[in-house]
């Protein structure tokens, strides 16, 4: 049986060699954090915004 010894095994070069604690060390999830937010508060502002253009304001 022959095993071969890649120097760069799959999924590796995704992984971010970050120090703890810092930012960087959390690879995509800071940057997917800021746009699910960036989503979230557009789509209450939406909802705001129809709320207030079909009832008026209170």
């Amino acid at each position: 049986m022959v095993v071969i010894d890649h120097p760069d095994p799959v999924g590796s070069s995704r992984l971010v060699s970050g120090h703890f604690g810092t930012v960087e060390s959390g690879g995509w999830i800071p940057l997917l954090n800021v746009l699910i937010a960036i989503k979230v508060t557009l789509g209450s502002w939406t909802m705001v915004q129809l709320f207030v253009r079909c009832r008026g304001l209170l």
